[in-house]
């Protein structure tokens, strides 16, 4: 029989940086960038995707050094470097700070101060907010959303350098976009969360309230996204169909009936679902800016 790998260094470092989120942020923040009205540099653009990245990473780096602790409780987590013990607190200190600068000397010094400030703003909510508020409220989600939200208007500051009505709208669809996914993850790792003693996941008895508010959510989401047309000029019509379809796919799954006594499946099909709406909108700024 064949042993287990073991873990390498340079995928504990991966695993570190949370390479999904680093992925799907890095896409919205081009996204941004491509939808803005101004064209930008080669130089700029890598810069504005890289400090993105890079200041993504640093704060899943310290989100696991404050979380390792119920990490350990969870399965999903459990093997994550630091509750494994393959990886010393001090060393994932040292990678997150580096990540963090580097992001920060990139957005500086190549884009600029406005684009440098959000991403800023976005490490210390997602870092010094969201993670400790997750063992005591459920605000925690809203709050996360802030930070997650933040990367198109990244990518539209970092063109334009203003903070305009087009950054708040790309920033409002992001921020309504991923409710119903944090939503469907909290009921379908409902179990996981209690036992680590994490808030973002409701009770038992709070799992209808749950579902009604993504309900209501999915609906904001979509009037936010038919909003976009009125708030930035030129959008058409297959970037708005792309959007559409990223947008209506995960709201088919929260409308359905929900088995309240199986909730983590109904959980289960709204977060997968949701998984595809971030790449369908950088699908559809890829295709708004070079395809029409």
């Amino acid at each position: 029989m064949p042993t287990p790998q073991k873990p390498s260094r340079l995928r504990d470092w991966v695993m570190l940086a949370k390479p999904g989120i680093v992925i799907t942020n890095m896409m919205t923040a081009v996204a941004g960038l491509w939808l803005a009205p101004i064209n930008v540099s080669l130089p700029v653009t890598a810069a504005a995707i890289g400090g993105t990245g890079l200041l993504v990473a640093g704060s899943g780096a310290f989100n696991q050094i404050f979380e390792r602790d119920t990490d350990a409780f969870m399965k999903r987590t459990a093997v994550r470097p630091l509750p494994s013990g393959r990886m010393s607190i001090a060393e994932a200190a040292i990678i997150g700070t580096v990540e963090i600068l580097l992001g920060m000397w990139l957005l500086t010094a190549f884009v600029n101060p406005l684009a440098a400030f959000l991403g800023l703003l976005a490490t210390l909510v997602y870092v010094c907010v969201y993670t400790p508020l997750k063992r005591r409220s459920s605000l925690a989600v809203p709050l996360g959303g802030v930070a997650g939200a933040m990367p198109p208007a990244i990518g539209w500051t970092a063109a334009t350098g203003t903070p305009d009505i087009g950054a708040l709208a790309l920033f409002a669809v992001l921020f309504w976009w991923q409710m119903p996914h944090f939503l469907g993850i909290a009921l379908y790792r409902a179990a996981d969360y209690q036992n680590a003693r994490l808030q973002v996941a409701p009770a038992p008895r709070g799992y209808q309230r749950t579902v009604f508010w993504a309900r209501v959510i999915s609906l904001l989401t979509l009037a936010s996204v038919l909003a976009l047309p009125l708030l930035i000029d030129g959008l058409g019509w297959p970037f708005m169909l792309i959007t559409l379809l990223g947008t209506i796919g995960p709201m088919t799954y929260i409308v359905r009936p929900v088995d309240y006594k199986n909730v983590s499946l109904w959980g289960k099909r709204v977060f997968l679902s949701s998984l595809v709406s971030l790449p369908l909108f950088a699908v559809a700024a890829f295709v708004q800016r070079f395809l029409t």
